[in-house]
């Protein structure tokens, strides 16, 4: 176990596989599994301590937002708007935290079921159109209709949720962020485009590790593309990054299609 310091003058302890692990035998692998373990239920109940403070912050704010309680004093307006966008943000940033936990450990949590990519991307777009208006950008789908891909829902909107997040930061005011949902023989894409200054080419392979990020970055915790990237690879996908220095980030995520048959019920249901 080492110590790193983050950008925030946080220290974050990292797990390492042991040197020699091979060599030691059933013994050490049960040890290192039972350090997981431990890990892992730490994070679980850091997770559910932090989660429902934040739950309640995100609450006030949402009723200050609608006047429930009367108007607010204009000085204060945009206050419960900018508190929760920030709560928003955190609870994103503890479910990474807990996601990557469990998925290091081999406890990840997925119900795949149909799930409208295009219907996720629009609920996100509503959920982060403050955040965006605010930095001057604009977001903008392209969507070939219902587009059905046979994932977890938490686990799409918590990817689309860290792209467009992603987009939005590296995105000069003025400009647009693209969200893209599409179908290709077996697979549901989703995407996300922004027109940022472009990731250098030697960055792109390590940005989707834990903590990694980008030459000249800005302030974070470079979890979000690790996260999304994980998620991929649980569903059997991938996560696909292509930049060009100047022309902006695409990020693909390709997931399986729901079938014909899985999506028959949904369709009876509706009539």
């Amino acid at each position: 176990m080492t110590a790193e310091t983050h950008s925030s003058g946080t220290a974050i302890l990292l797990f390492a596989m042991p040197e020699g692990f091979s060599d030691r035998g059933e013994e050490a692998r049960i040890a290192f599994e039972e350090e997981l373990k431990k890990r892992t239920a730490f994070f679980a109940s850091l997770g559910h301590d932090l989660r429902t403070p934040l739950h309640a912050i995100l609450g006030y704010a949402e009723i200050m937002q609608a006047e429930l309680m009367g108007p607010m004093p204009e000085v204060y307006a945009d206050y419960p708007a900018i508190i929760h966008e920030s709560g928003t943000d955190l609870l994103l940033l503890v479910d990474d935290i807990l996601d990557l936990a469990r998925a290091e450990a081999g406890q990840p949590r997925l119900d795949p079921e149909p799930v409208d990519l295009s219907a996720s991307a629009e609920s996100v777009m509503r959920q982060l159109q403050g955040h965006a208006d605010r930095a001057g950008v604009t977001l903008k789908l392209k969507a070939q209709g219902e587009v059905w891909a046979e994932a977890d829902a938490r686990a799409v909107r918590q990817i689309w949720q860290n792209l467009v997040s992603n987009a939005i930061k590296y995105s000069d005011s003025g400009k647009t962020v693209t969200l893209e949902t599409r179908i290709e023989g077996g697979a549901a894409i989703l995407s996300v485009q922004d027109r940022g200054a472009g990731i250098p080419a030697a960055d792109l392979a390590r940005l989707t590790q834990p903590f990694a990020q980008a030459s000249g970055a800005k302030a974070g915790t470079g979890l979000g593309l690790s996260v999304v990237r994980r998620f991929a690879e649980l569903h059997g996908g991938e996560l696909r990054l292509t930049s060009k220095s100047g022309r902006g980030t695409k990020a693909e995520v390709i997931l399986p299609r729901a079938s014909e048959a899985d999506l028959s019920p949904l369709d009876e249901a509706a009539e």
